[in-house]
């Protein structure tokens, strides 16, 4: 997903020639080079920075992204009956995004940052079935 970030900053959003080449810079060597990974969130946060957009303002942007995805996600899964359940599920969990960034937002204590989604772990280890299901089948 960083791959695609880097390509659409590079080729769409970024105007200034100077962060145009960087952007190439960075794309050439997460393409190039197998221990460079490029994932989204971090370049997410470095192109909104380019592009002037405030801290909280990206986050609130990527908790959305995220948020649809996922809800994407399980209307491929069959976990939802469809996307008008999709749009209502993700009208009722938006609220919980400012929630996250009133507690969490712009929050410098490394010490506060957890996870607690087992089930998430479990299905991270089980991703190569699921990519089966979800495109070859």
């Amino acid at each position: 997903q960083g791959k695609a970030m880097t390509r659409i900053a590079k080729d769409g959003l970024i105007v200034e020639q100077k962060y145009i080449k960087l952007m190439q810079l960075i794309r050439q060597k997460i393409l190039g080079n197998n221990d460079t990974r490029g994932f989204l969130a971090p370049l997410f946060g470095f192109v909104c920075g380019l592009l002037g957009i405030d801290c909280l303002q990206t986050q609130r942007m990527y908790l959305f992204t995220s948020l649809r995805d996922l809800i994407s996600a399980g209307i491929r899964l069959t976990m939802c009956k469809g996307p008008i359940e999709a749009v209502a599920m993700q009208r009722q969990i938006s609220p919980f995004i400012d929630m996250l960034l009133d507690d969490y937002g712009n929050e410098p204590n490394i010490l506060k940052a957890h996870q607690s989604f087992p089930m998430g772990d479990i299905l991270h280890a089980l991703h190569d079935k699921l990519q089966n299901k979800l495109f070859f089948t």
